[in-house]
Parts: structure tokens; C-alpha cells; sequence
């Protein structure tokens, strides 16, 4: 299957794209988790090929397998795929450049210096997650949790930015999950 054609203008980037054939799992505010095909990827931004309601603009938080968590915008979107522009810090940046190197080598990335920010304690406890905006409650398990966040269990999935309290800990839903969703504490 042939690349997109882009201009001379277009390809003038401030990051050089690398070529390379992954899968991609990945959330919008109009696709729950969804797969595409990652094409190419710099530490700028990335191609994917995959069908999607999402429009230009829109936030998206990909998942190329082994580049770890992306956070970006949609910034143009033509009938085989999406192009995507990173938020990240200069950093972040420069760990997904060692990233992208080792899977294009196919040589494993050892992660010494990026672990979490905060340990993370396994619980199984049933707990009650509301939604402050509506007073919904959703009744859930936290599989685990840290100070920064925790991971819920359920058959109901508020939408990824929504607001959530658990306890007197209030956060955001950060992302889906098979099972249930994970929320970011603020």
C-alpha cells in the first residue's frame, strides 16, 4: 500500500520521521479504544493508518506497541489515516527518541530511569466512583492505586476528561480499559 503523497511543504518538519510498522491502540472523545497501524513517527509526531470519526483538533492519547503513552492533537486526516502532533515536554521528547530507536533495531529498551512517579499498591476493593457534573455513581473495584492515580474495574466507562471522585480524592479518567478505566488524581 503506498504512503500518502505529501508536498515538499509538508515533509519540512522540525523532527525527522522514521518508517515503521506497529500497531497502535488509541482513544478519542468520539472512539472509545480503537486500532490503527502506526506508518512513521518522529518524536514530533506520528502517521497512523486507521478509520476514525475523530476530526482535526480533536486530543488523542495513542498507544504504538512498545513506544509507550502518546498525548497529542489530530492535525490533518485524509481517507487512509491521521497525522498527529505530540504534547510533550523536551524530556519526554528525548525518551521516546531512545524509544523509537530500539524499535526500529528491534534491540529491547531498558526502562532504569523511567519508572513511575509513584508506586502502585493492588487492592480489589469495592468501592462507589461519582461524577460530580451529574451526581451519576458507578459502582467499581480499584485493582490498584498510587497518589497520582488508580486503575477502576467497571462495567461503565464515563467519557476519557470527565471528572471523578472517589472518596474525598478527586480526578480525571484518563483512559479505557477492556474492564473499566483509569483515573489520573488531581
Amino acid at each position: 500500500m503506498a504512503l500518502p503523497a505529501e508536498s515538499a511543504q509538508e515533509n519540512r518538519r522540525a523532527h525527522e520521521r522514521r518508517s515503521i510498522r506497529l500497531g497502535v491502540r488509541y482513544i478519542t472523545h468520539s472512539d472509545l479504544e480503537t486500532v490503527g497501524k502506526l506508518v512513521n513517527v518522529s518524536e514530533g509526531g506520528l502517521y497512523m493508518e486507521t478509520k476514525t470519526d475523530a476530526k482535526v483538533g480533536d486530543e488523542i492519547i495513542a498507544y504504538p506497541e512498545g513506544l509507550g503513552r502518546l498525548v497529542g492533537r489530530i492535525v490533518r486526516k485524509d481517507e487512509n489515516g491521521v497525522a498527529i502532533e505530540f504534547d510533550m515536554s523536551a524530556k519526554q521528547r528525548r525518551v521516546l527518541t531512545k524509544r523509537i530507536g530500539s524499535a526500529i533495531t528491534g534491540t529491547p529498551y531498558l526502562r532504569l530511569f523511567e519508572k513511575r512517579g509513584h508506586r502502585r499498591m493492588a487492592l480489589g476493593l469495592e468501592a462507589v466512583a461519582r461524577v460530580p457534573s451529574n451526581d451519576k455513581e458507578i459502582d467499581c473495584t480499584i485493582v490498584d492505586i498510587s497518589p497520582s492515580g488508580a486503575a477502576l474495574q467497571s462495567e461503565q466507562r464515563p467519557p476519557v476528561g470527565k471528572e471523578i471522585s472517589l472518596g474525598s480524592i478527586n480526578g480525571v479518567v484518563c483512559r479505557h480499559m477492556e474492564d473499566g478505566f483509569a483515573v489520573s488524581f488531581a
